[in-house]
């Protein structure tokens, strides 16, 4: 079991390997472009010019910094970020308080790498959808998870905001964190009735909810502090808000559901991805929990 284990771990990594050879797309230029430029003392938005929250140009500068500044940097760390998310539909597919089948968590990985790179091209690779999928599903993750429901709460809000971060269409997966927070302080109480129940949900919640926001407010705080100590506050607002305004336009040319799938058809295909890369886990795990009990009886049998 232990190579098979091994196996699937280089395989996921093997099927991520050729994205080092591809060129880049139009906004992954810019995203390498913006970072390169932020390393050698230009400050994004106030001396470089692009529209996305700041989270993605941070992602670029670090990996620029750790592999060079080269092209393959930003697809290692992206790689990376494949084999996470992998990890992360392991523990959505795990009910709480259950064990982890042995080998679920490299299959799950090999399986991400395998969605991701046999779905998208060098264009749609090396995204910000990965990067506030990642973080929007393992928010979701620390709301099912996380067994104290403070920390729940702080470590959910400090994932969704770096999900936020890199793109607000991450605020999708913050709402079913949310909403799985609140099944958790409706029901791990142990209240018996209904009237009962709410009562003291709403009680904790007055207690845990300023946890989420002390969680979402630090990595805010931390880009205001250093954009506004940089003279880049009022540049950032002036592109990220003001000048995203036309996907706001562009709504009201929306009269049909082809209109809505031609304006978000990035964030539905990544969606369907994730959608199979969710189910086929859940099928992994079903399949390697009977093996794990069919080699425990097998054993206990033996041993008998």
């Amino acid at each position: 079991m232990t190579f098979v284990v091994v196996g699937l771990a280089v395989l996921g990594v093997v099927l991520g390997v050729h994205s080092l050879l591809l060129p880049f797309g139009d906004d992954q230029g810019l995203y390498f472009y913006v970072a390169r430029e932020w390393r050698h003392g230009l400050v994004p938005y106030r001396d470089v010019f692009d529209h996305k929250p700041p989270g993605i140009y941070v992602v670029h500068r670090m990996a620029q910094s750790l592999f060079g500044e080269s092209l393959a940097s930003s697809k290692i760390v992206e790689l990376g970020a494949v084999l996470a998310l992998g990890l992360v539909a392991t523990r959505l597919v795990v009910p709480r308080g259950r064990r982890v089948p042995r080998g679920l968590y490299a299959a799950s990985a090999t399986l991400a790498s395998l969605a991701h790179y046999g779905h998208f091209d060098f264009w749609n690779s090396y995204q910000t959808e990965i990067w506030y999928t990642l973080f929007g599903m393992a928010a979701i993750a620390a709301a099912l998870h996380v067994k104290a429901l403070r920390r729940a709460f702080f470590v959910f809000g400090l994932l969704a905001s770096l999900g936020v971060l890199m793109k607000p269409m991450s605020v999708l997966y913050s709402g079913i964190g949310g909403l799985v927070l609140g099944w958790r302080v409706l029901y791990d109480g142990g209240r018996e009735g209904t009237r009962a129940r709410l009562t003291g949900a709403a009680r904790s919640a007055l207690g845990l909810v300023p946890w989420a926001v002390l969680g979402a407010g630090l990595p805010l705080v931390l880009v205001v502090a250093y954009f506004g100590a940089h003279g880049a506050m009022g540049a950032m607002i002036d592109i990220v808000v003001h000048g995203n305004k036309h996907y706001a336009k562009a709504f009201k040319n929306v009269t049909t559901l082809a209109d809505v799938v031609r304006l978000h058809r990035d964030e539905l295909a990544f969606l369907g991805v994730l959608g199979q890369l969710v189910v086929v886990t859940t099928l992994a795990r079903v399949a390697l929990g009977a093996m794990g009990r069919r080699r425990e009886l097998f054993l206990r049998g033996g041993l008998g």
